[in-house]
């Protein structure tokens, strides 16, 4: 078996980062299509702006769960690669970029925070478009 070495926990790291970011991107994708949808279709039925409703909060609830998953795996791996560094030997020449490196991964309650008042916004700007029948 290979000896595990700090590049591949960084390499981890990196790669973890970008499906990170890969996931936001669909998902101001989603954020922008759903909310897009009460604008171009208008006025919009209650019905059909809570199937879209659901839909997108499905989606965003699904997005929640593997973001959130790889938040925390970025974090512990923040954790394992400052472990490692404070207890390696001294004269590791990136040292200070792989500090830098690693201080880059977010907490998962600011990402949640984030996601939960985009999720609001995008149906606020749904329903904003609600034609409602006078009984």
């Amino acid at each position: 078996m290979d000896k595990f070495e700090l590049n591949h926990a960084v390499t981890l790291f990196t790669q973890q980062t970008t499906t990170i970011n890969s996931l936001w991107t669909v998902y101001v994708a989603a954020t922008f299509a759903a909310a897009g949808y009460g604008f171009t279709v208008s006025p919009l039925s209650p019905i059909i702006a809570a199937a879209v409703t659901l839909g997108f909060l499905a989606f965003a609830f699904g997005n929640w769960k593997l973001l959130k998953q790889g938040l925390q795996i970025n974090r512990q791996l923040q954790e394992d690669i400052t472990d490692f560094m404070q207890s390696a030997a001294t004269g590791n020449p990136f040292e200070l970029s792989i500090k830098k490196l690693v201080s880059t991964a977010n907490p998962p309650l600011i990402s949640l925070v984030i996601h939960l008042w985009i999720d609001f916004c995008v149906v606020a700007a749904l329903w904003s478009r609600v034609k409602w029948q006078a009984p």
